[in-house]
């Protein structure tokens, strides 16, 4: 449970981009709970499951959470969520602005 709490944690801060208080809302329990399944100490089947239907509606398959080979990044990209996209968007800005100031100073 540990590492499925982990990985919820990290799909929720980096590609939901939601608090605890957010996400625990939307599953319709409470963040006390959201916190104590995220540290592997609480949660139940049914919270379980609530978790993973939530991530499919945000296209998020079951698939990327249990994988033996977890990556965040692979989640992110499989996500349609606008804002994980509009994240990435933002990330990819940030170098491609680096590089031609790279290319500026050298220039």
């Amino acid at each position: 449970m540990q590492e499925f709490g982990n990985r919820v944690q990290l799909i929720r801060e980096n590609v939901l981009l939601m608090t605890q208080a957010q996400l625990a809302n939307k599953l319709g329990i409470t963040q006390v709970l959201l916190s104590r399944l995220e540290r592997g100490i609480g949660g139940n089947i049914t919270t379980v499951f609530d978790i993973i239907n939530y991530l499919y509606s945000q296209d998020i398959a079951a698939m990327y959470i249990f994988s033996d080979h977890f990556c965040i990044d692979m989640v992110s990209e499989k996500s349609n969520n606008p804002v994980a996209v509009g994240s990435q968007i933002e990330e990819l800005i940030k170098e491609m602005q680096k590089t031609i100031k790279m290319i500026w100073i050298n220039y």
